[in-house]
């Protein structure tokens, strides 16, 4: 090889079983040739293997398009499509059709007594801490609690620095058979649906289940409180949502610490029963249709204002010692008042304009019944100008000019025969029920006559027919009915016995 370099590092030599001349490339440290080129530019020697498998590898072209990653594809670079790697945007994306997928999967065998968790998934980012950058993680793990066949496994997604306000933001549909989270916020609504109704019927919600355990001193139970939209059947349907509760030792209802706010309540499963909105600050019980008030509300007692104001309990209507039980001056209740009872104390009752302690009103009544006492302004029949009267300022009974006083002939309504009517100033007739009638007779054992101031005479004294009167111990008669000098009196004679 009249060729050969003549650089210290190629040596021309002979080997014992090569006739042909080589250059030595590299040699051990006991000078055994490890690798050289032979007179026709092959490559000898312990290492021409891996330097002929290095050489080819740096000539193969690499696997799929760019940017694939690159995998053993069976001793030879392989690339996919479906598997990429971008380098400006260090994105890392694998494209699985629905056959494939990405798994990370832990390959310990389980044992009767040991189950093994997946591995945990990290997905880390940074934040400042306010002085130096953190690491902000979130683990995405199947857990796989002890047991056999059917034990409980979870997807736990976790934030591993517990950092506050951390959230998992999920913003589309979450199909899952089970869903148990310990905190869910945010705005993007959650919907559980069972789809879409055809033909074939109507679909209520899926039941969620809250579930509780409570302990009886020997064993465990569970509460269960389901929700569900219920949709009827039809093409009209109802559409109730239920809430109810089964397992409970004590089931204390729904208790709601906010508004709750609805066109109207429907009360009981009947649907005949409902509260709802009359208008502004009215509610009306009626039954179960908006806007009707044909119930009654049926209670012990109830309040009004805070208790002090007004209070209905076992069959009354109860009120402050200065409370007043008033109308109003038009059809409207809400109208101002201008009648009123109230309380003028203890057993007194005052009817007036409205104000409590006001004693100017008026109490009309066909029959009135008194007790004991009664202080009222004034009680009068229908006709408070010929009909009757009690007035407090002057205490008795007050008739009308032509109101008699008259008995019926039997029982209240079967007719007057018997009156005490007025027939002029200071004369009273007795009669037969007619107003100014005098056919009566009064009948009665004793009579005591009060003494005259002066005796009467015909010249000075006028009189009608029938009068008597005493003066002195004398009676005198009036014979002749006159003006004074034209009516006769007489004295009577008597005699003592």
């Amino acid at each position: 090889m009249s060729n050969v370099p003549t650089n210290a590092a190629f040596k021309k030599i002979t080997a014992n079983n090569i006739t042909d001349d080589y250059v030595q490339l590299i040699r051990g440290s006991d000078k055994t040739v490890l690798l050289w080129i032979d007179a026709f530019g092959n490559i000898q020697g312990q290492w021409a293997i891996g330097i002929a498998a290095a050489i080819a590898a740096a000539t193969t072209p690499p696997g799929g398009s760019n940017p694939s990653v690159q995998y053993n594809d069976g001793g030879r670079f392989g690339g996919d499509s479906n598997l990429i790697w971008v380098k400006g945007t260090q994105i890392f994306t694998v494209v699985a059709p629905s056959t494939g997928g990405v798994s990370i999967i832990n390959t310990a065998a389980a044992t009767n007594s040991v189950n093994h968790n997946s591995p945990l998934l990290t997905i880390a980012g940074t934040v400042w801490s306010g002085s130096a950058s953190e690491k902000n993680s979130w683990t995405i793990q199947n857990q796989v609690q002890a047991g056999n066949a059917g034990t409980v496994q979870t997807l736990v997604i976790a934030q591993y620095e517990n950092y506050a306000n951390s959230e998992v933001n999920i913003q589309a549909s979450l199909v899952c058979g089970a869903f148990t989270p310990s905190s869910i916020v945010g705005n993007v609504p959650i919907t559980l649906s069972k789809g879409i109704a055809t033909g074939g019927g109507n679909l209520s919600s899926p039941l969620v289940t809250l579930e509780g355990s409570w302990w009886d001193g020997a064993a465990a139970h569970t509460s269960s409180t389901t929700i569900q939209e219920a949709v009827g059947a039809g093409t009209t349907p109802t559409d109730t949502l239920t809430i109810a509760n089964s397992g409970a030792y004590n089931w204390g209802g729904v208790v709601i610490q906010g508004e709750l706010k609805a066109s109207m309540f429907v009360v009981g499963t009947a649907g005949d029963t409902g509260l709802s909105r009359i208008a502004a600050g009215v509610i009306g019980f009626g039954n179960g249709t908006q806007g009707d008030t044909s119930a009654y509300l049926e209670a012990t007692g109830f309040y009004i204002g805070n208790g002090s104001n007004c209070e209905f309990r076992s069959g009354t209507i109860e009120l402050p010692n200065t409370g007043t039980y008033t109308f109003s001056s038009t059809a409207n209740a809400s109208a101002s008042p201008d009648l009123g009872l109230s309380r003028d104390s203890a057993g007194v009752l005052d009817v007036g304009n409205g104000v409590a302690g006001d004693k100017s009103g008026t109490v009309q009544e066909d029959t009135f019944i008194a007790g004991r006492r009664a202080q009222i302004p004034q009680i009068h029949g229908s006709d408070s100008t010929n009909g009757w009267a009690m007035n407090y300022r002057n205490p008795g009974l007050e008739l009308g000019s032509i109101a008699p006083v008259w008995w019926d002939s039997g029982g209240p309504g079967t007719g007057a025969d018997t009156s005490v009517s007025r027939t002029a100033a200071a004369t009273v007739g007795i009669g037969n029920g007619a107003q100014g009638d005098t056919s009566g007779t009064l009948q009665f054992k004793t009579a005591i006559l009060t003494a005259s101031a002066s005796a009467p005479t015909s010249a000075g004294t006028a009189g009608t027919v029938g009068q008597i009167i005493a003066h002195g111990g004398v009676l005198y008669f009036c014979s002749v009915t006159g003006a004074a000098g034209a009516a006769t009196w007489n004295s009577l004679n008597m005699t003592a016995v």
